[in-house]
């Protein structure tokens, strides 16, 4: 797991999700950049954004902490969907985000959630 303190971690890292999402993941790859934007108005860069990785790159799994709470980000691969879980990979699923979001749906999500 990797820490993400900087815009430029976090752009590394989101770099490789749009690409793989471009790639494999063609039903979320609008509502993405959304979703990163609101998400990184709603977290503490210094405390609350962490990436799975995988053989030293990361991976299309992350977490963020806000208000002392942990929630996790996951690929649906099944239904082409990216779920909002509280506090791990299993927890109980919050919401969920894909191209049918826009900007104001994707914040109303997120705030709605991310208490």
């Amino acid at each position: 797991m990797a820490n993400l303190t900087t815009l430029a971690e976090f752009h590394d890292y989101f770099s490789g999700v749009m690409y793989r999402a471009n790639c494999h993941a063609p039903n979320v790859n609008e509502v993405l950049p959304l979703l990163a934007g609101v998400v990184l108005n709603h977290v503490d860069m210094k405390k609350g954004l962490q990436a799975r990785t995988y053989r030293g790159d990361y991976a299309n799994i992350a977490w963020v902490v806000h208000n002392g709470n942990r929630y996790a980000f996951t690929y649906d691969h099944e239904d082409e969907q990216i779920i909002l879980r509280e506090r791990t990979l299993r927890g109980r699923e919050l919401t969920r985000f894909d191209n049918s979001d826009n900007f104001i749906s994707t914040t109303s999500k997120i705030e709605s959630n991310i208490v």
